[in-house]
């Protein structure tokens, strides 16, 4: 039932299912603990298990290390649009921000104190395999914002929304319809 289950799932999104056998063992190691990190290899991405949930994670491009944020504050990225806006009146961005990409270690100033990505990441559950995905808006003082985790100096308001110094970053990530299913104790 649990193999049919996955297997309906996948064909509801519109994916090949592997084979039966893949399928079986893949179920046997979600059985296996909470802590595993089971992943299933599919054509256009894999499937891995966070928080209780399988997630249909597809493939995901190939990213330069840093991109300037247009004047408009609109950035068109190949996984998805970040809008840095202003706070006050909702106009583009005007200071020169950039976005980088998480190579580890990073820290933001967050409620006075530095805070390191990592935990802030955990905190607001946000799955390991898309950390390294999520855009980190920099300023002319550093790291400024990640969108739906935190905003330098401020908390976050929202998973979509932060406020940081007078503006605000939107990210509007690229997404799948029912990318997870949830587990339950009926699956595992």
């Amino acid at each position: 039932a649990r193999v049919t289950r996955l297997r309906d799932w996948l064909l509801d999104l519109g994916l090949a299912p592997p084979r039966t056998r893949a399928l079986e063992v893949f179920v046997a190691q979600l059985a296996a603990g909470a802590d595993r990190q089971p992943v299933l290899a599919l054509a256009g991405g894999e499937l891995r298990r966070f928080q209780n949930r399988v997630w249909f994670v597809p493939r995901l491009p190939t990213l330069a290390s840093v991109y300037p944020v247009p004047a408009d504050g609109r950035l068109v990225l190949p996984h998805g649009v970040l809008v840095v806006r202003s706070d006050s009146d909702g106009a583009a961005a005007c200071p020169p921000f950039e976005v980088h990409f998480r190579k580890g270690g990073e820290q933001i100033d967050f409620n006075g104190h530095q805070r390191d990505l990592k935990t802030l990441f955990h905190s607001a559950g946000v799955p390991p395999w898309t950390r390294d995905y999520l855009p980190l808006v920099h300023d002319a003082r550093g790291l400024f914002a990640v969108p739906g985790v935190a905003a330098r100096d401020t908390l976050p308001e929202t998973r979509s929304q932060m406020k940081g110094d007078r503006f605000r970053v939107h990210w509007y990530p690229v997404t799948h319809r029912r990318t997870f299913i949830e587990l339950g104790e009926a699956f595992c």
